[in-house]
């Protein structure tokens, strides 16, 4: 595997994290540690390991080697996709109304439960 072909790897943070988003977007196929809502942003489009468990590590970058080029290409290529339709600014925003939406809507039959009228 070449510097310059599909894959990237992170020591990720346990937050949202953009840069993984980031790499996914530009197709690239995933290997991270399984910290905070990398397993959720990742899904099957790459590959998680157990922090500071550099044997676990090994094995999956040996894996994502055997793959060869075409194999990571096609991870990275889900991995965008999965992006794109999960974490756009247009779904994003889409959700978040619809979340609003929902409380408003069950804040509104509590209401109207102990103020029958």
């Amino acid at each position: 595997m070449t510097a310059h072909e599909s894959s990237s790897t992170l020591p990720l943070a346990p937050e949202f994290d953009r840069p993984a988003t980031q790499a996914q977007l530009a197709g690239l196929a995933m290997v991270a540690t399984d910290v905070g809502d990398n397993s959720f942003i990742i899904g099957k489009t790459g590959r998680l390991v157990p922090p500071r468990d550099p044997e676990a590590l090994t094995t999956v970058l040996e894996a994502m080697i055997l793959l060869g080029s075409e194999g990571r290409r096609e991870l990275g290529e889900w991995a965008r996709q999965r992006v794109v339709e999960n974490f756009s600014l247009e779904n994003v925003v889409k959700e978040y109304e619809s979340f609003c939406m929902n409380c408003v809507a069950a804040q509104m039959a509590r209401s109207s439960t102990r103020n029958p009228g």
